[in-house]
């Protein structure tokens, strides 16, 4: 490397390492001193942005910003498509090249050389020098001397490119989450509007089933009641549950934890459902294993926890079938562990890592059905009282869920 072009290499990384320098002024810096080099009036660096090369420096201002489609036929997008450079010593003997040519009388000679700016990926640009200053055709150390500066930039061309690319993807990215946001936004503003406006109603519906209980009915109006108040009670709690999950994700739920004997509980959640369990012919056993503690919490999210797996699992057991409900209290955690277990046709492994998410409802075979909001409320209630819900379960040989919370996660 001689003296020559060991002063342009380092004049070279002295205009990339400039950080107070935009990228536009760099190239700038890089074509002004190339075309000096060259003895040339006109340049021009074009880099790539989407299915464009736009002129990012140029030695006349006011191309700066122009853009070329890649679909165009001209000297620039001919070099940039074929990857391939173009050097004349005059354009106009050549009618192919003239007729490419966009202001061939701006042009004050008629030589010019045109190379394209390549990376790893293929061209990224195309740098032009026209308008030699002598008569004399560029030398082929001149041309040696532009293609060496071409091969210098062209990795901080690509990497700026990146860079670019990168901001725009970002910016594009942010535009489309906050759309996203809206629309969530808007969409839960809307569901719960409705919801809240069917629990009025609903709850009056069910006030009225309650009436019609004091009344002397036969067998078959009796089992015509029971279905309505169930069926009743389980919309109440789906929609209680919409109205929940929205105020969990707000985290504007207000907890209002108090001292429950475990076992108690469970036995009195189950006399609560004990007319749905009858309905399915459904055998329920309640036991608690281990030294029995206090459990601090909000009674009335563990209950509606309790009723949505209760729920879950009377759906999905067969008739006449055995539901098992245990707390277990550790002897080396303090916590209490809660399982509920029945002998439906269990959770594939596929779809359990997915059940507890909002509106999910199986894979093809919608092994677990409903609204897809049940499972997903036991979850935000048991993750608000600092605890984890999960599942065990074979295919065919029933299911068995579990939450455990810690015995005082309010200290």
């Amino acid at each position: 490397m001689d003296t020559g072009e060991l002063k342009a290499v380092m004049k070279a990384l002295d205009i990339m390492l400039d950080s107070s320098l935009s990228f536009e002024r760099k190239l700038g810096r890089m074509l002004g001193f190339v075309t000096k080099s060259l003895q040339s009036m006109n340049g021009s660096i074009m880099i790539l942005e989407d299915d464009h090369v736009v002129i990012k420096a140029s030695m006349k201002p006011e191309l700066i910003g122009k853009r070329q489609s890649l679909s165009e036929d001209s000297i620039s997008i001919r070099v940039f498509n074929e990857s391939k450079a173009l050097k004349t010593d005059d354009f106009r003997k050549n009618p192919k090249l003239s007729g490419l040519m966009r202001r061939p009388e701006e042009n004050k000679s008629a030589m010019f050389i045109s190379a394209p700016i390549m990376a790893q990926g293929g061209p990224v640009g195309v740098f032009n020098v026209s308008d030699k200053t002598s008569k004399e055709p560029y030398t082929k150390k001149e041309t040696d001397t532009l293609y060496k500066w071409i091969l210098r930039i062209s990795p901080f061309v690509e990497s700026a490119k990146l860079t670019h690319d990168l901001q725009v993807g970002e910016m594009k990215l942010k535009k489309a989450n906050r759309m996203l946001k809206k629309l969530e936004d808007l969409k839960r503003d809307l569901v719960n509007m409705v919801v809240h406006d069917m629990k009025n109603p609903l709850s009056e519906v069910s006030a009225n089933l309650r009436l019609l209980e004091d009344i002397d009915l036969d067998d078959l109006g009796k089992t015509y009641l029971k279905s309505a108040s169930i069926g009743t009670k389980t919309l109440l709690r789906m929609i209680n549950n919409v109205l929940d999950i929205s105020r969990m994700e707000e985290d504007s739920i207000t907890l209002k934890p108090e001292p429950i004997d475990v076992l108690p509980l469970l036995q009195e959640m189950v006399e609560k459902n004990r007319s749905v369990f009858e309905l399915s012919e459904l055998t329920t056993q309640v036991k608690a294993l281990g030294e029995q503690k206090k459990l601090i919490a909000d009674r009335s999210l563990i209950e509606r926890v309790l009723t949505n797996l209760f729920s879950n699992a009377i759906e999905h057991s067969p008739i006449g079938g055995l539901i098992m409900i245990a707390a277990v209290f550790p002897e080396d955690r303090p916590v209490v562990e809660i399982r509920v277990s029945d002998q439906g046709r269990g959770v594939p492994a596929q779809d359990q890592k997915n059940i507890f998410k909002k509106f999910y409802q199986g894979g093809e075979n919608k092994i677990r059905c409903g609204s897809g909001l049940g499972l997903s409320f036991c979850d935000m209630a048991v993750r608000t009282h600092k605890g984890k819900i999960w599942v065990e379960s074979d295919t065919d040989r029933g299911s068995v869920f579990s939450f455990d919370l810690p015995l005082d996660g309010f200290s």
